[in-house]
């Protein structure tokens, strides 16, 4: 279960999909980071980012906010009660009303693992590579930790799918390719880094002078 106690604040990422001018957004991909406490936090983001898909009129929106914990955990928990909105960020002065807390669509979301129980993404082992093709969470980086996912409907994207701009701007944002993790479409993620633990790196190293080798874990 998640103890918030060992976090001091929280980084959301929101992309969002607005397929017509003046309508709400819709949600393509988030992701909640806790952040252990002693560890800096990010600087706040100036503004937003936007991606055109083509000539569709279809356009990618991405923010990133920084909030407080238990906000943060509100914010995630209250998804998908037909009244969403985007995150506040928790100091008035980095808060912008044309952005923050406006209208979003989001579809109905299912909880992964049942919420308030945390999972332990691992792809071909313990150690591998968590930002591989493998691991079915890439968007946690090199950091160990655990995850709650709550996921939602992948339809109504197929425009931007097939946009290798868009794809690559939500991609260098939120750590994933879309179109190889097509589940996570429409869905958000919380990633609680473990507290102790900021870093496992695995390479290899000569086992004698003259053959062999192995593999070097670093903690």
């Amino acid at each position: 279960m998640l103890n918030t106690e060992f976090y001091s604040g929280a980084v959301i990422r929101l992309a969002t999909l607005q397929k017509q001018r003046h309508q709400a957004g819709h949600l393509l991909f988030a992701t909640v980071s806790l952040l252990p406490r002693g560890r800096p936090l990010p600087p706040p983001m100036e503004g937003l980012n936007r991606c055109p898909i083509g000539k569709t009129g279809e356009t990618v929106f991405f923010r990133r906010v920084l909030l407080s914990v238990q906000e943060a955990i509100d914010w995630y928990r209250a998804l998908g009660s037909g009244d969403d909105k985007t995150p506040t960020p928790s100091k008035h002065e980095e808060c912008n009303n044309t952005y923050d807390g406006v209208k979003i669509e989001i579809s109905k979301l299912t909880d992964d693992p049942v919420w308030p129980y945390l999972g332990l993404p691992v792809g071909e082992g313990v150690f591998a590579h968590l930002s591989g093709l493998s691991h079915p969470a890439p968007f946690i980086g090199n950091a160990p930790a655990r995850i709650h996912r709550r996921f939602g409907s992948q339809d109504g994207f197929d425009l931007m799918l097939t946009d290798n701009k868009a794809v690559h701007f939500v991609a260098r944002r939120l750590h994933i390719d879309l179109r190889l993790y097509r589940e996570y479409l429409g869905s958000i993620a919380l990633v609680a880094p473990d507290p102790v633990l900021k870093k496992i790196d695995n390479f290899m190293i000569p086992a004698s002078a003259d053959r062999g080798e192995r593999i070097f874990y670093r903690f």
